[in-house]
């Protein structure tokens, strides 16, 4: 059985279609670089913690599911990913 991180990892990376088109989404989405390589690893060992927001905007997987260490049930760390405004770029 998967590491519950790592299943839901794996999850993300399959709703969002493969670990290429991750990383171009998450890229597009943040304005940040993300690659395929560091996406692949994200299949090993989890949602990096700096894309956790990301990834759970992009796939819909719940932030509590890709990182619980950062982001428990319950806890009151229920900020929202920064999304780019018109008046906000």
């Amino acid at each position: 059985m998967l590491d519950p991180i790592i299943q839901a990892a794996n999850e993300a990376i399959a709703a969002m279609k493969g670990p290429t088109k991750t990383a171009k989404t998450l890229t597009q989405l943040s304005g940040r670089r993300c690659t395929r390589d560091q996406v692949q690893k994200w299949k090993i060992k989890g949602v990096a913690s700096g894309w956790t927001l990301w990834v759970e905007v992009a796939s819909g997987i719940s932030r509590h599911r890709l990182r619980p260490d950062y982001y428990p049930v319950g806890s009151i760390s229920n900020v929202e990913a920064p999304v780019e405004t018109e008046s906000n770029p």
